[in-house]
């Protein structure tokens, strides 16, 4: 099947949040599956609007885009959303259109707001694939009741590659991480009520200073996504968003309950223990392999940890180590892609006889 099957190479900016890891990773196990690309995209032109503009009016541009136009009936594997959508996305339109796609998605803008512009264009496009790899059960409950149709393949969880494992020495106690775009993360603004008996070790871009009053918070830096599971120091990580400490809220909050943050990904590559919002979609995942807890609100958290012994948190720290070990070398992808190919196998076979 292999030798059927290509897909669109991608080179974005590589960053200091999970955006661009979950993208590169995909391209590596993508190039160790089906070999070179069809063809790279990069993002390195489009740091400003200017080298947009440029790029627009140059040769590869074009070349680009008719080499995009010229795929017919092909087996294609695309990554969702496209890089730089709002200049191609009616080049993709095409290339859905005249072939069979495999489509891995990593965010789909409309489950965060149902009225968000191109609604409507995001059903008929992920509804012209034959296949899409989405990110658990919760997502493909939700995609069918707002109007796709096409099949759906549960990915579980986002690999996150890396050389080695981590081996990393975890201590119960109180100190909690969070990893991750600390600008959008607004809830951060009152983690250091006294009441939460917690200390929050914050990692990644868009620190606000102003944390730095509350003496139960410290921030510890921001590190590329290769290097921050070797890092990360405390006992559990966070996996929370929105506003609140109360409940994941807003637009941000209501997205859990049907995405994979990359968060998760990284914390079992790091070997630490997790805390997750009940109503988020990987709370299921966290109960099921036994990695950590769930709770309503962050106030839980220090009750839970008090009443918690030892031998119960060595097995949340025992069992993230499988877990790890298939991420790190990028099981759960290849796991989909493979139950991808035999969905796609079958639709040839039958195509011919």
């Amino acid at each position: 099947m292999h030798n059927k099957i290509i897909y669109l190479g991608e080179r974005p900016i590589a960053e200091n949040h999970a955006g661009s890891k979950a993208r590169l990773d995909v391209d590596s196990i993508l190039f160790k599956r089906y070999a070179a690309p069809f063809m790279n995209m990069s993002l390195d032109m489009f740091k400003s609007s200017l080298s947009k503009a440029k790029y627009l009016s140059s040769f590869d541009s074009i070349k680009y885009m008719y080499k995009l136009l010229g795929l017919k009936n092909k087996n294609i594997v695309i990554q969702y959303p496209y890089l730089y959508n709002s200049i191609l996305k009616y080049i993709f339109s095409s290339v859905l259109n005249h072939n069979k796609i495999i489509m891995i998605i990593h965010d789909i803008d409309m489950l965060r707001d149902i009225s968000v512009k191109d609604s409507n264009r995001t059903i008929e496009d992920l509804n012209k694939c034959m296949l899409l790899i989405v990110h658990n059960s919760s997502m493909i409950n939700k995609l069918r009741e707002i109007g796709v149709y096409t099949k759906m393949i549960e990915l579980e969880v986002f690999d996150y590659l890396l050389e080695k494992n981590p081996k990393v020495y975890r201590k119960l106690g109180r100190e909690v991480v969070f990893a991750g775009n600390l600008q959008k993360s607004r809830f951060l603004e009152t983690i250091g009520m006294e009441k939460l008996k917690l200390v929050f070790n914050l990692y990644g871009p868009g620190f606000d200073k102003n944390l730095i009053k509350w003496r139960n918070v410290e921030y510890k830096g921001s590190y590329p996504p290769d290097i921050i599971p070797f890092q990360v120091q405390g006992s559990f990580g966070l996996i929370w968003d929105g506003t609140s400490i109360n409940s994941c809220d807003g637009s941000y909050g209501h997205y859990m309950k049907f995405n994979n943050p990359h968060k998760l990904s990284l914390y079992i590559a790091a070997g630490l223990p997790v805390i997750v919002w009940k109503e988020a979609a990987i709370a299921k995942f966290v109960e099921k392999e036994n990695i950590g807890f769930c709770v309503n609100n962050l106030e839980e958290i220090s009750t839970i940890i008090d009443l918690m012994d030892e031998e119960k948190y060595n097995t949340f720290v025992n069992n993230l180590v499988p877990l790890q070990n298939k991420l790190c070398n990028g099981y759960f992808l290849n796991r989909a892609l493979d139950k991808a190919e035999n969905i796609l196998g079958l639709e040839l076979s039958n195509n011919h006889q």
